[in-house]
């Protein structure tokens, strides 16, 4: 489902519960109080949905921009600290899509509990989580391979600083030019992947939003039957064995 489809969808979907409040008063005021909650949810999961849109769109542009790093000639001394700070700035910003899909999850599960209980729900947070932990060990291991003698470090900015440094000599610079080669390439299938999670954290929600429209369409459909004789007018209080309210 495109995004002009699933806004589209959403429109449609909160329109038809908005006019069941005025169905004869049924359900009363609990179930129409109900039934905006549930209006203002479908157009927050709409807004959610933008949102990851716009971040893939990030990924797209910051994977491109790294093949064209990778694509450079052989660097020399003096460009390698202006390259090793672009890369620094991808690696950064693909940690921080990482983390904001991990965010995205737990909003979504927040504003709709039913998401987290259903059958085959994925994890997709703590898989978020697990491609920041695996582009902080590619970066330790890009270190180690370059001869960098050091211990683990906590977190991509500690890693991408040391790195940047190395670069102040002739010597150093071949050593971070190694490793920041290392780390281009490990960071191109690191946004890949992240791509791929974030597609498929878009169907699920999708499929999940989708069986909620469902459900409430149906309960939309056995309410009108119920209150339509087979002619299709309204029955009117005292016919047809209706008791008013």
């Amino acid at each position: 489902m495109n995004k002009k489809i699933f806004l589209l969808h959403l429109t449609l979907v909160a329109s038809s519960i908005a006019n069941a409040g005025s169905v004869a008063g049924f359900g009363g005021a609990t179930e129409v109080t109900q039934i905006l909650n549930n209006v203002e949810l479908v157009n927050q999961s709409a807004q959610m949905y933008q949102q990851v849109q716009n971040t893939i769109t990030a990924v797209q542009h910051s994977q491109q921009q790294l093949k064209n790093l990778l694509a450079l000639p052989t660097q020399t001394w003096g460009q390698a600290q202006q390259e090793l700070s672009a890369l620094a700035d991808l690696v950064n910003k693909t940690a921080a899509l990482s983390y904001a899909g991990g965010n995205i999850d737990q909003l979504f599960k927040q504003r709709f509990p039913g998401y987290a209980r259903s059958a085959g729900s994925t994890n997709f947070g703590g898989q978020f989580q697990n491609l920041v932990q695996t582009q902080l060990d590619g970066l330790n291991s890009a270190l180690q391979a370059a001869g960098l003698q050091s211990s683990q470090f906590a977190n991509e900015r500690a890693a991408l600083q040391q790195i940047q440094s190395m670069s102040a000599s002739s010597q150093g610079s071949l050593q971070a030019l190694q490793a920041g080669n290392m780390v281009a390439s490990a960071t191109v299938d690191q946004l890949q992947k992240l791509r791929q999670l974030y597609m498929a954290q878009i169907q699920a929600q999708n499929s999940f939003m989708a069986g909620q429209a469902q459900q409430q369409a149906d309960q939309m459909d056995a309410a009108q039957t119920f209150m339509k004789q087979g002619s299709g007018t309204v029955r009117a209080p005292g016919s047809s064995n209706f008791k008013s309210f």
